[in-house]
C-alpha cells in the first residue's frame, strides 16, 4: 500500500520523477485545453518547463528558509 508503507528506497531521488510528472501533466493539460494541434508539442514543452523551474525555484526558496531564516527563530 503505497500511502500507508511508501517505498522509502526513492526517497532520496524524488526530484528524478520532476520531469517525467510535469511532461506527463503538461501532455494531459494542453490536450485538454488547446483548440487545435498545431502548437501542441511546443506547448507542452513550455508547460514542461514552466513547472519543473516552478516546482525547483520554490524547492530551492523553502530550503534557504529553512537553512537561514528558521535557525535564527
Amino acid at each position: 500500500m503505497p500511502f500507508i508503507e511508501p517505498w522509502h528506497a526513492l526517497q532520496d531521488l524524488w526530484w528524478m520523477m520532476l520531469i517525467p510528472f510535469s511532461f506527463g501533466t503538461g501532455m494531459v493539460y494542453k490536450a485538454w485545453r488547446l483548440p487545435d494541434f498545431k502548437r501542441y508539442w511546443p506547448e507542452v514543452g513550455l508547460f514542461t518547463m514552466q513547472v519543473t523551474l516552478g516546482i525547483a525555484g520554490l524547492g530551492l526558496v523553502l530550503g534557504l528558509i529553512i537553512d537561514l531564516v528558521l535557525p535564527h527563530a
